[in-house]
């Protein structure tokens, strides 16, 4: 079952890559409503681009709309009824709704098409597919064959596994010769090529080093964890839905995000906290996310750093003192060191890693080690693990 769906997912989502939108004469009077986390958001035009208001993100958007139901069955049912949506494909699948993409044929069938779907009782929620430019990349890539993906995902061996969800992986790094992948996924070329699209693409290869790195210089946590690397270095809420059911397909023990949005989307959220209750075999799948680096506060559900159902990692120095630069706040789990790390670079050469990135990937490490020693270990018990060792910051 688990190739089967695996294979459906990657492949169907092959087709999608329609351009994005810009806010100009055309769109600047459409009025583009959605709800999200209980709130009704309407998308006002800005400098090209779309906002929210009250919100500093600009928004990009295409002609794809993000729709939750109850069953992939309805999912199907429903898109039959428009005529302007071109094609369909299954995001990620929870316990109890699906999540679908639909591409439809302009920016003013998203806009209709949204509105008809908000009245509907049989869908749970649906919002545009959005990119958040704080932390996006611009540049689209395109189509590759379908027999690129041929090799069915494969299943589960006995080692604790880590997906890490960043920019990209340099994994012909010497130091990651020994690294047990149990598979790769790109979600922008829809490929098993995980490698950094720019030099400036360091972030993912330096997680790594923390935790699979295997040479005289740095040794990683957990070398001997499998690995599932997905390059998703943009914020199209399409595309993160993807990563997070590539990870759940392959049946991640851990999931590794050492980045947050600057807004938080609800149907990131759900995909979380299904993940949190029914990963692992009811168990919970550890899924982490950096607390980050702007030395304030965090607000529940105003990022990714503000969900209770995720372990939220924030940064220490090594006298056990937060740091200057470390978010804060009720919803972070714990600290870890942020410092100066020596890690892995994109040259096959080594450089230093810092921030609460650098304590996302500590902390995923150690959690791994714990399910590594005890697999019996309930979210709810990792967890109270971790938040122990918040007690000795000072």
């Amino acid at each position: 079952m688990l190739k089967q769906v695996g294979a459906f997912v990657l492949l169907s989502l092959l087709a999608f890559h329609s351009p994005f939108l810009q806010a100009n004469s055309t769109t600047k009077d459409a009025l583009i409503r959605f709800d999200n986390l209980g709130q009704s958001i309407e998308l006002v035009a800005h400098a090209g681009h779309f906002k929210i208001p009250g919100q500093e993100a600009e928004l990009q958007l295409a002609s794809r709309l993000v729709v939750k139901v109850s069953s992939e069955q309805y999912g199907h049912a429903l898109a039959a009824r428009f005529d302007a949506v071109n094609s369909v494909a299954l995001l990620y699948q929870g316990r109890g709704f699906s999540y679908f993409l639909w591409e439809l044929s302009s920016l003013t069938d998203m806009v209709a098409i949204l509105e008809a779907l908000r009245l509907d009782t049989g869908v749970l929620l649906v919002q545009p597919d959005l990119l958040q430019l704080d932390a996006a990349r611009m540049a689209m890539t395109a189509p590759l064959s379908p027999g690129i993906l041929a090799r069915s995902v494969s299943g589960k061996g006995s080692a604790v596994r880590i997906a890490v969800i960043d920019d990209g992986f340099v994994l012909s790094h010497p130091a990651l010769a020994g690294v047990n992948l149990a598979f790769s996924y790109d979600t922008q070329s829809k490929s098993q090529d995980v490698s950094p699209a720019y030099p400036s693409d360091t972030h993912g290869t330096k997680v790594l080093g923390v935790l699979f790195a295997n040479s005289q210089r740095v040794n990683g946590l957990v070398p001997d964890a499998e690995l599932v690397a997905i390059r998703q270095p943009d914020t199209w809420t399409s595309n993160t839905l993807l990563a997070f059911q590539v990870a759940k397909l392959m049946q991640a023990d851990v999931i590794n995000c050492s980045w947050n949005s600057p807004w938080l989307v609800e149907p990131l959220k759900d995909v979380v906290d299904d993940l949190a209750e029914n990963g692992r075999a009811g168990k919970g799948v550890a899924v982490l996310f950096a607390a980050g680096n702007a030395g304030k506060p965090v607000q529940e559900n105003q990022t990714e750093a503000g969900l209770a159902s995720a372990i939220v990692i924030g940064a220490v120095d090594k006298q056990g003192n937060k740091t200057s630069f470390s978010n804060w706040g009720p919803t972070i789990d714990g600290y870890f060191y942020g410092e100066n790390q020596l890690s892995l670079d994109n040259n096959m050469k080594y450089s230093y890693f810092s921030g609460t990135s650098l304590a996302t990937a500590l902390a995923s490490g150690y959690i791994a080690q714990l399910i590594t020693k005890k697999p019996q270990l309930s979210l709810h018990d990792i967890e109270a693990i971790v938040r122990e060792r918040k007690l000795t910051v000072r």
